[in-house]
């Protein structure tokens, strides 16, 4: 079960971790005056979704050392997550007060 969730994140991760990524950056970098609902909703998306991939990424490091096909698909796994989470993180775009209010662990 554990691989199939691997795999199955790894999809996600590719397919919505660049959108996810590109919103926050973005909504880190611009500031717009007056009232976008659609933005904010979406920032909020977005931001709830990089905490649950945040949350499965730790999730997952407690089972880097497994043995076998096990641990091979949980270090793919924290890879292909690390690669934008570790961007978004690196520019503070996902750190309260930022894009992602409120994320931050």
């Amino acid at each position: 079960y554990i691989t199939t969730a691997c795999a199955t994140l790894r999809i996600f991760s590719r397919v919505f971790g660049p959108l996810v990524a590109e919103t926050l950056l973005r909504s880190a970098r611009i500031s717009s005056p007056g009232i976008d609902f659609a933005r904010e909703e979406r920032e909020q998306r977005c931001a709830a979704c990089h905490q649950r991939f945040r949350d499965v990424a730790l999730t997952l490091a407690e089972l880097r050392r497994a043995p076998g096909r096990v641990g091979a698909a949980v270090k793919d796994t924290l890879a292909e997550l690390g690669g934008w989470l570790g961007e978004l993180e690196a520019s503070g775009a996902a750190a309260p007060g930022g894009a992602g209010r409120g994320v931050g662990v």
